[in-house]
């Protein structure tokens, strides 16, 4: 939100070019309006989050107000095409990166995990939104399922029981707990180091 997707990946030190894969952790506008920065890129998602948004409960209005019409669109297009990649509940990315599926804040919506020389990070995308709303077992007001909410809660909680660093969609405490890139105070790192 700070700033456009190809600005973001110039500050991170890459390009559109160079990336080859994109997951979507769920089609909310804020989440997959990026997407045109990529035009060769796969585009990788869960199938249960792409049935949701793409069916006829995703228009209804308590739904819809999250998602842009023309960015759905895209996605079908993108899957038309044959560069959108639905997966199942779990799909290794690349070695050490992991896509789950937790549900909770959307049907569909997953989680990432990484394998880092420093030990595993869960970017938890917005099945936790602030740190606040794991610390204190409170759900984002935006909730498709409750339960599987809690679920998330507790699958992340185990995760980051084991070690792991755990990254928060929308939280500005990110910036404080992980480094940012030198020259980019918009572009956070987590190092190895």
């Amino acid at each position: 939100m700070l700033m456009d997707t190809v600005p973001a990946l110039r500050a991170a030190g890459t390009t559109p070019d160079a990336v080859s894969q994109v997951v979507l952790t769920h089609a909310h506008y804020d989440h997959i309006g990026g997407l045109p920065a990529f035009p060769a890129a796969e585009i990788l998602m869960t199938a249960d989050e792409y049935d949701f948004w793409t069916g006829p409960m995703g228009r209804r209005g308590q739904f819809a107000h999250t998602t842009e019409a023309g960015e759905l669109n895209r996605l079908r297009e993108l899957r038309q095409a044959g560069r959108l990649t639905l997966t199942g509940p779990a799909r290794t990315v690349a070695p050490g990166i992991e896509l789950i599926q937790v549900g909770g804040h959307t049907p569909g919506q997953a989680i990432v995990t990484v394998a880092t020389a420093a030990g595993p990070v869960v970017l938890a995308s917005d099945a936790v939104h602030y740190y606040e709303e794991l610390e204190r077992d409170r759900p984002f007001s935006t909730v498709a399922n409750l339960a599987d909410m809690y679920a998330a809660f507790d699958q992340i909680r185990e995760l980051a029981g084991g070690g792991a660093r755990l990254v928060a969609g929308h939280d500005p405490l990110v910036a404080g707990r992980f480094r940012g890139r030198a020259g980019s105070q918009d572009v956070i790192r987590v190092s190895d180091d």
